[in-house]
C-alpha cells in the first residue's frame, strides 16, 4: 500500500515537472520573438532617424527651398522680399 502511494506521488511530481517544463520552453520562445522584433523596431527607428537627419541637413533644406522658390536668409539681415530683393524701407 505505501508502495503504491509513493508511486502515485512520484508520477504526480514527474507529471509537474513536465508541465513546468513546457510553460518554461513556451515562455523562452515568447521572450526570444520579443527580443527579435525589439531588435527590428530598433534597427526601423534607426533607419527613421538617418532618413531624418537626411532630411534635416542644411544643404537638403536649402534644396528643397531652392526647389520652392523660397530665399533663405541668414538671421540679422536686412529685410528681403519674396523674390529675394532688400525690401523698400527695410534695414535695421
Amino acid at each position: 500500500m505505501r508502495f503504491g502511494v509513493v508511486i502515485v506521488v512520484l508520477a504526480a511530481i514527474a507529471v509537474a515537472m513536465v508541465t513546468f517544463r513546457r510553460c518554461e520552453v513556451s515562455t523562452m520562445h515568447e521572450i526570444e520573438q520579443s527580443q527579435r522584433q525589439l531588435i527590428a523596431q530598433r534597427r526601423a527607428l534607426a533607419d527613421q532617424e538617418v532618413r531624418l537627419g537626411k532630411v534635416q541637413a542644411v544643404a537638403a533644406v536649402n534644396a528643397r527651398a531652392e526647389e520652392m522658390g523660397v530665399v533663405v536668409v541668414p538671421p540679422g539681415t536686412d529685410d528681403y522680399d519674396m523674390t529675394g530683393h532688400v525690401a523698400v524701407g527695410g534695414g535695421n
